[in-house]
């Protein structure tokens, strides 16, 4: 299965308003997504350390998938770098026209510089 960074994304968003709550494990629901490839990203952003994860794979079952606990310190990182829509968009154009799939490092450093020239703090 192919990671979907605008999975990734949506997760993060989703995750975030409500992680704060110790020990609250919740389940993601996306029109766009079936459940299966929704845990199976939740379990991608674990071995990624975006967050903290529970797997819950039955054995026999394919892909392996998770239930999302907390977003780690990275998670709040690359959030914090693809929150807004126009950079997030920005980024995908940019890609898109290169004909690229970056790692979620350098996509975040992407989004960083496009960042930093909307409020003028060049690197």
């Amino acid at each position: 299965m192919k990671r979907d960074m605008d999975l990734v994304r949506k997760i993060l968003l989703a995750m975030e308003p409500w992680e704060h709550q110790s020990g609250f494990v919740q389940a993601f629901t996306f029109t766009d997504y079936d459940q299966r490839v929704i845990g199976h990203h939740v379990w991608l952003m674990g071995q990624g350390d975006l967050i903290t994860a529970m797997p819950v794979t039955v054995v026999g079952s394919e892909p392996p998938v998770a239930l999302p606990l907390a977003i780690t310190w990275a998670g709040h990182e690359f959030l914090d770098a693809v929150r807004d829509d126009i950079i997030w968009h920005d980024v995908k154009r940019r890609l898109k026209a290169e004909g690229l799939s970056l790692p979620s490092t350098l996509l975040q450093e992407l989004a960083l510089r496009l960042l930093a020239e909307q409020v003028d703090l060049q690197p």
